[in-house]
This record gives C-alpha cells, sequence and structure tokens, in this order.
C-alpha cells in the first residue's frame, strides 16, 4: 500500500515546500521519509515508537545511500524551536540546545547490527522520558549531495502501576461506576462530600497581594482585570494572576469567591482560575503556564467550560456554572475541593501532597469586564 501526504515545510529549509511519502509495507514496520528536494539523500524513519515513562528510547532514524555523518549536518527539532541535537563539522553544537533535552539525548542505534554514525545512522536516543516528551520529532539530514527530512511519533505510557489520575464525580447523589483514569504526574482528581456546616466553620478572610500590574486593579476584597489590550490576545496567562498575602502551612482552609450573577442583566464571569499555588513569586509573564508540576493548583474557567490545570487537563462535567465558588484546603490530607456554593455541591477534588507554606490564588480572567469578589466575614 502506498500512501501520499503533502505538508507545508518550514522556510527555513532549503526550498518551499517539500513532499512527504510515507511507504507502508504490508509486513514489518512502516518507513516514512521525504522525497528528497535535491540531489539523492534520503532519510528513513521507523514509527511510530513507544517508552514507559522514566525509560530509554532510541527513535530509529537513518539515510540512504549509507555514508559516514563526518561531512553532514544533522538536527533533531520538535515544533521547529530550537533543536534537540544539532551535529555539524564532525561535533555537536548545543550553545541553542532546548533546555528540556540537555544531558538527555545523544545520538543512539537504530538495532543491533548498526554500525552508527559511519553507516548514516542518525537515530536519537532519549533518556528519563517523561510525560511531555510525547509528539511528534523531526530529523532533518543535509549534505552536498542534497537533504531530507522524516519524523517519527513518540508515545510516553506508564504501565504495572496504579493509575496516578482518576476522576470521578458525584451528580445526582449518584457516583458512576465507571472512572476514567488519565495520566498524571504528581496529582489526582477524587471525590468528596457536598458543602457542609463543617465545612464553613473553617472560613478564613484572604487579603490580596498588592501588585503594581497594569492589568489588574485591586479594591479590598475586589479583583478585577484592567481594560486595555493584552500582549497574548484573548489568552489568560500569569499576567492577571495575584496571591493572597498569607500561606497556610498547615490545617484547613475555607473561602469564598463570587463571579457575579448579583444582577440578572449582567453575566457571570467566564474567565477566571481560582486555587492555590506553593510558588513564593509568581511570575508576571505570559509565557509562563503555571500546573501542578510546576507548583500551582487550581479551577479554570473559560467560555469553553470548567478544567483543571492538570496534565492531562481534566475537565469536570458539570451542568451549569456556579455563581459562587468555595474553596477548601486541607492541607494535612493534600485535598485541595472546590464548591458549587448555591447549589451547595461539590464540583471535584484535587488530591496531592502539599509542602511548606501554600498561598491562595486568583485570575480574573480577561473578559468580561467583572470582578472576582473575595467574600469576607463569612456568617455560617
Amino acid at each position: 500500500m502506498l500512501r501520499l501526504v503533502h505538508k507545508l515545510c518550514p522556510s527555513h529549509f532549503p526550498g518551499a515546500l517539500m513532499m512527504c511519502m510515507c511507504l507502508v509495507a504490508s509486513l514489518g514496520a512502516p518507513l516514512c521519509g521525504v522525497s528528497p528536494v535535491s540531489g539523492s539523500l534520503e532519510v528513513l524513519v521507523r514509527t511510530p515508537v513507544s517508552v514507559r515513562r522514566g525509560h530509554t528510547i532510541t527513535l530509529p532514524c537513518w539515510y540512504n545511500p549509507p555514508q559516514s555523518a563526518d561531512g553532514l549536518e544533522v538536527s533533531w527539532y520538535r515544533n521547529y524551536d530550537a533543536p534537540i541535537i544539532s551535529y555539524r563539522g564532525k561535533k555537536f553544537e548545543n550553545a541553542s540546545q532546548d533546555a528540556s533535552y540537555v544531558g538527555r539525548v545523544s545520538f543512539g542505534l537504530k538495532d543491533a547490527a548498526s554500525a552508527g554514525l559511519t553507516e548514516g545512522d542518525v537515530s536519537l536516543k532519549l533518556e528519563k522520558a517523561t510525560v511531555k516528551d510525547a509528539g511528534d520529532y523531526i530529523c532533518y539530514v543535509s549534505s552536498e549531495r542534497g537533504y531530507d527530512r522524516a519524523t517519527v511519533s513518540l508515545s510516553v505510557t506508564e504501565v504495572g502501576t496504579s493509575p496516578l489520575l482518576s476522576a470521578v464525580w458525584e451528580e445526582d447523589n449518584m457516583i458512576p461506576n465507571a472512572k476514567d483514569h488519565l495520566l498524571k504526574e504528581d496529582s489526582a482528581v477524587i471525590p468528596s462530600q457536598n458543602l457542609s456546616k463543617e465545612i464553613k466553620d473553617e472560613y478564613v478572610n484572604i487579603t490580596l497581594e498588592q501588585t503594581e500590574s497594569p492589568h489588574l486593579t485591586i479594591q479590598g476584597s475586589r479583583l478585577r482585570n484592567a481594560y486595555g489590550a493584552y500582549s497574548d490576545g484573548d489568552a489568560v496567562t500569569c499576567l492577571t494572576a495575584v496571591k493572597g498575602t498569607s500561606g497556610f502551612s498547615s490545617g484547613q482552609h475555607y473561602r469564598e469567591v463570587s463571579l457575579g450573577g448579583e444582577d440578572p442583566n449582567v453575566p457571570l464571569k467566564e474567565s477566571w482560575w481560582v486555587g492555590v499555588t506553593s510558588r513564593a513569586v509568581l511570575p508576571q509573564v505570559s509565557n509562563f503556564w503555571p500546573t501542578t508540576l510546576n507548583g500551582c493548583w487550581f479551577l479554570s474557567s473559560s467560555p469553553d467550560g470548567l478544567q483543571f490545570n492538570t496534565e492531562p487537563s481534566v475537565s469536570p462535567p458539570v451542568s451549569s456554572r456556579p455563581q459562587t465558588v468555595g474553596v477548601f484546603l486541607d492541607h494535612d490530607h493534600g485535598e485541595l475541593s472546590f464548591y458549587n456554593v448555591e447549589e451547595g455541591c461539590l464540583i471535584s477534588s484535587l488530591t496531592t501532597t502539599f509542602k511548606g507554606d501554600i498561598f491562595p490564588l486568583f485570575n480574573p480572567g480577561l473578559y468580561p469586564l467583572l470582578s472576582l469578589i473575595l467574600s469576607s466575614d463569612l456568617q455560617v
């Protein structure tokens, strides 16, 4: 079976367009490569490949006709950003290497019979694979005889252990038997009890950390996104995020955040983050994405619905948006629960291991221009 796939190739590769041809044999692994635009150099790969998280994998790639790599330029990329490996003039060029791969990548052997670089084997050896390593890897080879590229797809799995993430929600007082088990490195989404007086008894007042950010307006217990254009367009980022001033190193703590809804003529605020962080300083930049892996745990809202910032992300199947979100932190047991206060029911919970001070985290998002209101002096 022969299958042709046309792709638009990056402008920094020679030539404007390349035609990608994927040859799938009826027996054996598929060989994929790009028809050489010039000369007779052809890059071949074996794809897809899979690896367990934390293990080592080799992404097979070689070129034809076989020749020593001494006079070649060999690069491995993801998304055509900084190279994973860049080899030129018989040496590696590490100045622009993708930082997340430093010390984890090298050339490997596609099979036991391979002679390596001396016969055109430019396979990528990747050590200590992580969930983030999953995706497409592009091998680009150039010589005086021509140039070519090919793509290897890598999947990262976790087998033989308990699920690292499971999700269950209570709906109509029933807990479904089916569970979605999703790969996760340090947190799990779990069910918990509905909002009770015992939880509300742990209420604490929160004072917002003052900031000089031009994107935020803070007035007492009200936090609002400011007017004006944002450098990151419609994306909600840390540019509009702020912490509470006091952290919690132990115990149970409850707070409520109003998202509007007092005026029936004004819609609920759809864009926000509410949760906690262990970070002493929250980067006021747009290119830092806070996740449970870097010390942030929160429930977010967008026009598409509610979502946790886990990796991979999890969307609780709620029937309606909350007007007020109740946040319950149980530091000692590592549980963070979110409630729809008006309905008195659980949205969902995150469980992890909290260490040190945990600070309240808020983000009013961008649209509409409404305030997040921190309830004060809550009467139980």
